[in-house]
């Protein structure tokens, strides 16, 4: 199934939660397939063979999945913390970000033409997406990150000299 497709699903679990007011488990599947669909999009396999185009592809694919799992881990603790329905309308905030770059990554994935436009297009909007979830609680600290993804100390220092 279609990024896009993925995220008309979770727009709409999302509206259902605005509109009853009321968090349910409703949101999770959509989240759940975005994250393995994302995943799959992006693999951090061989940080040393990468090239800059292929590092910016992969790191917005990562600032997506990772926003996808912080959504998904504010949503199964709303009730407990009192966010219902708030989380869904930091979400819905978020929305347009998520959008412009799944339709972005969908379509870089799809060809490889002009790799420069496509990797400063990537780093522009996944920048704002990065940004906009730190802003609204849907990204995790630099550590939380780090665990998620096993960065040690080592791969990180490999992916700060490719950037450089």
């Amino acid at each position: 199934m279609s990024c896009k497709t993925l995220i008309a699903q979770l727009e709409g679990a999302n509206n259902k939660i605005l509109e009853s007011k009321e968090v349910t488990d409703v949101i999770h599947a959509p989240l759940l397939q975005l994250i393995e669909q994302v995943k799959a999009l992006g693999n951090l396999s061989d940080i040393k063979g990468m090239s800059l185009p292929e590092f910016y592809y992969y790191h917005a694919t990562r600032v997506l999945r990772l926003v996808f799992l912080k959504a998904l881990d504010r949503f199964s603790q709303a009730k407990v913390k009192m966010e219902n329905p708030k989380v869904a309308g930091d979400f819905q905030a978020l929305m347009p970000r998520i959008i412009s770059l799944c339709t972005v990554i969908e379509d870089i994935s799809q060809s490889k033409d002009n790799e420069v436009l496509n990797m400063r297009v990537l780093e522009k909007i996944t920048d704002m997406l990065y940004e906009e979830a730190l802003d609204r609680d849907f990204m995790w600290t630099p550590d939380e990150e780090m665990k998620i993804d096993n960065i040690s100390g080592d791969n990180l220092k490999d992916i700060l000299s490719l950037v450089q």
